[in-house]
């Protein structure tokens, strides 16, 4: 094993010792480097008083971080460091230093692992969300996101902790569906329920009740939740000042976005999952004018006496679905770069949904989008 690589930075009279270490496998031989963080308050060697257990009940001491955000870019900054088993429970605290004393206050407790820092509003920092061991100086950031219920307010060095979610309904993981309001005081996720339903839910974390916004799936468009980020929301709702604070509202007036489809993982599969109809006819007609395609009989089958339509593209089967197609994966061997080959069949299925989408933003197939015994949709025509 390599030496151990140690590197000092001061902030003030706080010191941050960054220590490297370089490691082999015994199996592959592949060397690789891990980090992790100590710290010094007027030379001597700093423990900070925490948390610990499976209730984060438990007092414990530790002389190790996880990770180190310097905040702001004054002599003295705050030092937010997170503490304890990053896979389990862990506590983030605020080092702040003031007259030659140092304040090491808890200020979020952690659990499942989820202990990410987001940074919140418009400054700029990259990247926009630390996950994992990070040394990292945030000198412009105003609003941290701590785990998933922990909002940090730089200017007055608190953390307010986000009530939880509604029965029923949950923060979908890795999700960018996160907003803070213009005046700081509110922030906006994406909820997802257990029967697949979506809402926007709000946060005031400077006084006021939570609320929820349903999102309405066959007007505000998009292929998967993983679409919704901050922009998407803006484009569908809106803040307005409400009492002399920022209220979210849906706009009454908004220009649709082009509908995308989707690519599932694990197979070449492309679909277009807000279709409020059955759309075999018209993917067969997109499919028919695909250059070189070849219709090929259909199948019926025995006992269901369901029909499978297909075509012969580039020398795979591409079969129908109502609201997209998937290349038929083989059952026998194959050559790589050659039909049959899964890498194939991805880059095809991609070029076939990139076209369809192409005819999606063009407007083409809007009537399989909004049923005909849906209500006025209340927004701007195309």
């Amino acid at each position: 094993m390599a030496a151990d690589q140690t590197e000092v930075e001061r902030f003030g009279d706080l010191e941050v010792v960054t220590v490297v270490q370089t490691t082999r496998n015994a199996d592959t031989g592949a060397r690789g480097q891990t980090q992790h963080w100590s710290l010094r308050w007027q030379g001597a060697p700093l423990r900070i008083e925490t948390w610990g257990g499976l209730w984060m009940d438990e007092p414990r001491s530790e002389d190790t971080a996880y990770a180190v955000f310097v905040l702001g870019d004054s002599v003295t900054p705050d030092l937010l460091v997170l503490l304890g088993d990053p896979n389990n429970g862990s506590t983030f605290h605020r080092l702040h230093q003031q007259d030659g004393q140092l304040s090491t206050v808890g200020i979020c407790k952690t659990t499942g692992g989820s202990n990410s820092v987001r940074v919140l509003g418009h400054q700029a920092a990259s990247p926009h969300i630390f996950e994992g061991p990070h040394f990292a100086r945030l000198p412009a950031v105003t609003h941290l996101l701590l785990g998933q219920h922990c909002v940090y307010v730089v200017a007055d060095g608190r953390a307010h902790v986000l009530p939880q979610p509604f029965d029923g309904w949950f923060i979908p993981y890795g999700m960018d569906a996160v907003a803070l309001a213009p005046d700081g005081g509110s922030l906006v996720r994406l909820l997802s329920s257990s029967d697949g339903e979506l809402d926007l839910w709000v946060t005031p974390f400077s006084g006021g009740h939570a609320y929820s916004l349903p999102i309405d799936k066959r007007r505000m468009r998009f292929a998967t939740w993983q679409d919704i980020d901050e922009t998407w929301m803006l484009h569908h709702f809106e803040w307005i000042d409400k009492a002399g604070k920022d209220h979210l509202v849906a706009r009454e007036q908004y220009v649709p976005l082009p509908p995308r489809g989707r690519y599932l993982t694990g197979t070449a599969q492309y679909d277009v999952p807000q279709f409020q109809a059955d759309g075999t006819s018209l993917v067969i007609e997109f499919l028919a004018a695909q250059p070189g395609a070849e219709r090929l009989p259909d199948l019926r089958f025995e006992y269901s006496q369901e029909v499978s339509h297909r075509f012969r593209i580039d020398g795979e089967t591409v079969v129908v679905l109502p609201n997209g197609f998937y290349v038929e994966p083989v059952s026998t061997g194959y050559w790589p770069g050659k039909p049959g080959d899964p890498e194939r069949q991805q880059v095809l299925v991609r070029r076939l949904g990139a076209a369809f989408d192409a005819a999606l933003a063009a407007g083409k197939f809007a009537q399989w989008f909004v049923s005909e015994d849906d209500p006025d949709s209340g927004v701007a025509d195309d």
